[in-house]
């Protein structure tokens, strides 16, 4: 479902792989003092920030810097498990490769017509924007699953077992339930070389009986004849080398790199809107962190333990973006500049029990998370380096505040100290709102209303504002250079103007962002809800046709294959139809007949949209004939719209029949009923039968798509402070874990030797021998032999 404010989502991460390394080790570097004595010192504990001795053990805090700076990382090859791409089987020209579903008149010769939907074969294609996208499942190192993927269904692409014809075999789409998993498996071997040095090309190749029946087997490798997809067998292949197979082998789409430096540097990444692809030009592979180095203290061999701290910028501990002020800018989106970091390891053992490490780190903003509903805060006492900050120079837009026309469903701030309520002449201050439609970045303007002329709860709701949406400062300067103008501003019963809120030190504010109980209560009455009666339900469309509009909404559930949603029409075309294609495609067919010239005329306007196959598509259809409009809505997004005459198909029949539903087996449904459970193709269904306001249109369609409505974090800047992390030790070097002091007793238990020559005799020789395995600095006070009874 989505949600208020539609954002791609960012954290720090580490790849997720199989990674395999050979070795990884601290580099040193070596110093020779006079007298020809040569000592190593280790890289990483160069300019250390900070040291202590803990629970017999050692700490150090390294200074930023990325790993593989310090580190000798060999071996290294990182396999995704899996991998979403075009892919491009055309060494010297684009040659992508396309998904066709299966002829019927291939399986209808064997009356087979219903598996048809079963399978598909592969094209190709010069053009990207037609290319698809494909799964590549790397299973192991040579084994991987090619796929095509409708509706979470799973068509895979394997080699024929027909017969060889020469020396190729043809290539098809099967789905996935007419192949056991080990029959969906092809090999892949990655290779460097041939003709771009600088690029992996992949190879697939499948193993397949020659002729069906006979015992021989051949290779076959996968390659593009300029039409479809081939298997070529490498049984008469004189020269198989690096040319061979990259001339052969595909280019992935996207900036994949297997091969990398070092898979431990800490990396900020950020997806694109879809969730599907790493967005890299707002994500960050090679981040400078600081590390904590742990070892024992009579440790010899300088082995250590590398513990990456959270180097988290935001004090909440949380994988969000504050977008502060002093550590990112427009020309530089990667949010992640100016990390935490950490300074010095703050205190040394307090008490023989502790086992938590405490760090200090310094932080140069002040955050604030923003619930739903209202958040009362207070400027920190200092805003260095600035003194005041306008509203309109914060980043809140960019942490995710929400823009409105109006200012109730927009994101509101309020200057609790500002004890002057009264702003201009005799109108009062209301609010400062960030204006702009739905989507857009909007500015943050102050509202002034009339008390006299208005009440506060109409000033909230208006947007009849002498100031447009996308405010423009050269209409403000016109306005106050310009008298005229001035005075009629003034005769408005409110009015807006580009924002005057500053930020100063220790004030208080209040941030208002719609909670889903006021949405809830804007929301107008869902006609499904009520819908008990059979009449109503047979009905109902009559009553869209008097009231002059209607708005239908609905969530696409997963698994639904191909359906239509419509009204009902007789002889005469007229209505609106919704068809939901397998390949992902929505068609939208609106016919608007008008009986008034003569002869009577039909309107028809249409659009494909593409859904997105990676979330949960809701759709929402307004329609209005009073206003004269029409907005069709995908996952809160106008996708497409069309205005006509107003009041042009007001008391005309705008549908000719109830709303239904059309499923792939032709089956006709009622889209109102009372029973919904059943619905295999929509669910979430909401109806009304009367055209929807704008406000009320907006928020029928935040609703439809709502689960909840996220927090947002902002930040100001507050100078330099410093802050306390307080780690749980990772290792504890326990002799004695109840008393850590540096003499201990060694309890020898249950040797039941009377002799006292005996026990000397063991006492000596572990007096000897277990110095080696004790931390330097322990004492040993004694050896005690204790036998119980």
């Amino acid at each position: 479902m989505g949600a208020l404010v539609k954002a791609s989502l960012s954290a720090l991460k580490s790849e997720s792989a199989e990674i395999c390394p050979v070795d990884l080790e601290l580099d040193q570097f070596k110093r020779t003092y006079s007298g020809g004595f040569d000592f190593n010192f280790v890289t990483a504990l160069s300019g250390t920030q900070s040291f202590k001795n803990l629970n017999f053990t050692n700490f150090y805090l390294t200074d930023e810097y990325t790993l593989d700076r310090v580190t000798t990382f060999t071996g290294g090859r990182v396999i995704p498990r899996k991998i979403f791409s075009t892919l491009n089987f055309a060494a010297d020209a684009p040659g992508y490769l396309t998904f066709n579903k299966a002829d019927k008149s291939n399986f209808r010769r064997t009356n087979d017509s219903y598996n048809t939907q079963y399978y598909g074969y592969p094209g190709v294609t010069s053009d990207i924007n037609n290319a698809d996208n494909f799964e590549i499942e790397l299973i192991n190192t040579y084994q991987c699953r090619i796929s095509y993927i409708v509706n979470n269904f799973k068509f895979y692409l394997v080699v024929s077992n027909d017969a060889e014809v020469d020396g190729q075999k043809k290539m098809l789409f099967v789905g996935e339930n007419k192949l056991s998993l080990d029959d969906t498996r092809l090999e892949y071997s990655i290779v460097k070389g041939g003709l771009d040095i600088g690029t992996d090309f992949i190879s697939f190749f499948s193993t397949k009986l020659v002729n069906p029946g006979s015992t021989r087997t051949s290779k076959y490798i996968i390659e593009s004849n300029g039409t479809t997809l081939v298997g070529q067998s490498l049984a008469g292949v004189a020269r198989a080398n690096a040319f061979y197979f990259t001339a052969r082998a595909l280019k992935l789409g996207g900036e994949i790199d297997l091969s990398i430096p070092s898979p431990y540097d800490t990396s900020f990444v950020t997806y694109n809107e879809n969730g599907s692809k790493i967005n890299t030009d707002k994500s960050d592979f090679h981040l400078p962190s600081n590390y904590l180095l742990h070892t024992s203290s009579n440790s010899t061999k300088l082995k250590f333990d590398v513990l990456n701290l959270k180097n988290i910028a935001n004090n909440f501990d949380e994988f969000v973006s504050s977008n502060n002020l002093l550590s990112s800018s427009d020309t530089n989106p990667l949010y992640v500049k100016g990390l935490r970091k950490y300074t010095s390891i703050f205190s040394d053992i307090d008490s023989e029990r502790n086992e938590g490490l405490a760090l200090n780190y310094v932080y140069n903003n002040f955050n604030v998370r923003i619930k739903s509903g209202e958040t009362y805060f207070m400027t920190p006492s200092s805003l260095n380096p600035f003194s005041q900050i306008n509203i309109n120079d914060t980043k809140f837009v960019d942490s995710g505040a929400f823009s409105f026309t109006q200012p109730f469903l927009s994101d509101r701030v309020y200057q609790l100290d500002d004890e002057d309520g009264v702003k201009s002449e005799n109108a009062t201050y209301l609010c400062t709102w960030l204006s702009g439609g739905i989507g857009k970045r909007g500015v943050w303007v102050d509202r002034y209303f009339y008390p006299d002329l208005t009440s506060k709860e109409e000033a909230l709701s208006s947007n009849d504002t002498a100031w447009a949406v996308t405010y423009d400062s050269l209409i403000e300067d016109l306005i106050r250079n310009n008298s005229s103008l001035t005075s009629s501003i003034k005769k408005k019963h409110i009015f807006d103007k580009k924002s005057d809120l500053i930020f100063e030190a220790n004030k208080r504010y209040r941030y208002e962002r719609i909670s889903k109980e006021e949405l809830e209560r804007t929301e107008t009455t869902n006609f499904c809800e009520g819908a008990v009666l059979r009449e109503q339900v047979n009905n109902y469309f009559n009553v869209i046709n008097d009231n002059g509009g209607f708005a239908l909404g609905f969530n696409i559930m997963s698994n639904a294959g191909d359906f239509t949603v419509r009204s009902r029409r007789n002889e005469i075309n007229g209505g609106f139809e919704l068809n939901k294609k397998a390949n992902g495609e929505l068609d939208f067919i609106f016919n608007l007949f008008d009986n008034s010239p003569e002869p009577p005329t039909v309107n028809t306007r249409s659009k494909t949209i593409s859904l997105n196959p990676y979330v949960t598509n809701t759709v929402f259809l307004s329609f209005d004939a009073i206003r004269g409009t029409c907005k069709l809505y995908i996952n809160s997004e106008v996708v497409y719209a069309f205005n006509i005459k107003a009041y042009q198909m007001l008391n005309k029949m705008i549908l000719f029949g109830i709303i239904e539903i059309i499923g792939g087996d032709r089956l006709i449904e009622n889209v109102v009923r009372v029973n919904q459970e059943d619905n295999i193709y929509i669910d979430d269904i909401y109806l009304t039968t009367s055209p929807l306001s704008e406000e009320e249109e907006v928020a029928a369609v935040f609703m439809q798509n709502l689960n909840e409505i996220q927090d947002i974090t902002i930040s100001l800047p507050c100078g330099q402070r410093n802050l306390t992390d307080t780690i749980t030790t990772v290792n504890s070097i326990g002799t004695n874990l109840k008393h850590r002091s540096n003499v201990v007793d060694i309890n020898v238990k249950n040797l039941n030797i009377q002799d006292s020559s005996i026990t000397e005799e063991v006492k000596t020789m572990i007096l000897n021998n277990i110095t080696s395995s004790l931390p330097e600095t322990t004492t040993i006070n004694d050896v005690n032999f204790i036998n119980y009874k």
